[in-house]
């Protein structure tokens, strides 16, 4: 059986160009197994799930990111926890693998979106076959974090000219933090690892990436 790796930052970023392309692998009856990354939609539903399982979708990896509906706005996502936990259960009960993600620490965030996003990942846990990845936020060349920090409220520990200079790819954690909510290094690694244990303590699958990442065991 012939295995795909998709490296599209979303399959679900053109609905009718997926749907005709499982369409023909069941027409042709090829025989492959293949996956990657996907966004909870209006579009996805039960019968889009089916039809990916049946041209020989095994997994998807759920950009999820934001788990309220506060920082899922803050990170300008076009769907909402409703949306995500729909699409969801339609994969899981279509058979296929679910990965999902999360970035902590956007500016912006609070502990009450820490709570809140913590019971939705709970709530959701027998949908999530595995929990691939606990990021905090990066900021990386050519973000719009980056490029416009004033905008969130983000500030730096040394000039920002003096940063960009030396850190030409990303500014180093330890040198920035933003404001109203105040938000530093130390803060998003706490909140990674408050998440890191709730979601072992539920008993969802935590990678050994992620656990790696929240520093946890």
């Amino acid at each position: 059986k012939n295995i795909f790796v998709f490296g599209d930052s979303s399959l679900a970023s053109n609905h009718s160009l997926l749907i005709g392309l499982c369409h023909e692998l069941i027409e042709r009856r090829l025989s492959c197994w293949f996956t990657g990354q996907y966004h909870a939609n209006k579009h996805s539903n039960g019968e889009t799930f089916n039809l990916l399982k049946q041209a020989g979708c095994g997994n998807l990896t759920f950009g999820v990111d934001g788990w309220n509906d506060h920082t899922l706005r803050l990170q300008w996502k076009p769907n909402n926890i409703e949306m995500i936990e729909a699409n969801l259960q339609a994969c899981h009960m279509a058979g296929i693998n679910t990965s999902v993600n999360m970035v902590i620490g956007v500016p912006g965030e609070t502990e009450d979106d820490i709570d809140e996003a913590i019971e939705n990942i709970i709530k959701l846990k027998d949908y999530i076959t595995n929990f691939q990845n606990l990021n905090c936020l990066i900021l990386s060349a050519g973000s719009d974090y980056y490029l416009e920090p004033d905008k969130y409220g983000i500030r730096f520990r040394r000039t920002q000219a003096e940063l960009y200079r030396e850190h030409p790819a990303s500014i180093p954690d330890t040198e920035w933090y933003s404001q109203n909510p105040y938000i530093d290094d130390k803060i998003r690694q706490e909140r990674r690892k408050r998440i890191a244990r709730a979601i072992i303590d539920a008993g969802i699958n935590l990678t050994e990436y992620a656990r790696w990442q929240a520093e946890v065991d």
